[in-house]
């Protein structure tokens, strides 16, 4: 399954099949401080409503399945999704300590008892089962450019291996490719290049 972005901001974008059919809707408005994230879900029409009303529900519905709070300090962010409102460092487990001191890698435990790692790379992510053949899950294709026009726009490829948590994978996702193009951002100010 590929979810194509609309824009190059996963944390402000809409995720939508190739055919171009909205699955997603993540709204996140820019605000200096204390910048949230609202991640909807399309719904799909109910017949038997449609068939009560006598006419057809044409439009499509959406149902908010999470809520991201983004905050300064890293653990004090956090992530309300079914129903359950965690702070980010008892959401995720951080791999080891890279060069920079920082954790690069996030794993996270989904509804079906497997642990995940999301490998954040200096450009893109990708989400592996965290088992010893490392068995891809998802992996973030930037947008491609071409001469006179786009050649591919981003988007989230997900394997087989991850379309039973397909919602995880999404709010997961939003979270720390945030996280990932601030630390980007904060690398590149301070002449880290990279």
């Amino acid at each position: 399954m590929r979810l194509v972005l609309t824009t190059s901001r996963p944390w402000h974008t809409n995720y939508c099949t190739e055919e171009g059919q909205v699955i997603y809707k993540v709204d996140s408005p820019w605000k200096l401080v204390n910048r949230s994230a609202t991640i909807d879900k399309i719904m799909p029409n109910n017949p038997e409503l449609d068939n009560a009303n006598s006419e057809p529900i044409m439009q499509d519905q959406f149902t908010r399945i999470a809520k991201v709070d983004y905050r300064a300090i890293e653990p004090s962010s956090k992530i309300t999704f079914q129903n359950t409102t965690k702070r980010v460092d008892s959401f995720f487990r951080k791999g080891k300590m890279n060069w920079k001191g920082h954790g690069s890698d996030r794993m996270f435990t989904a509804p079906d008892g497997k642990e995940y790692r999301w490998v954040l790379g200096s450009l893109k992510s990708e989400l592996f089962l965290n088992d010893e053949a490392k068995t891809p899950v998802a992996k973030y294709h930037l947008k491609h450019y071409g001469i006179i026009k786009d050649v591919r726009p981003a988007s989230l490829e997900i394997f087989p291996s991850g379309e039973h948590i397909v919602d995880h994978i999404i709010v997961t996702f939003v979270y720390l490719e945030k996280l990932r193009k601030e630390r980007q951002d904060a690398a590149h100010s301070n002449g880290g290049g990279g």
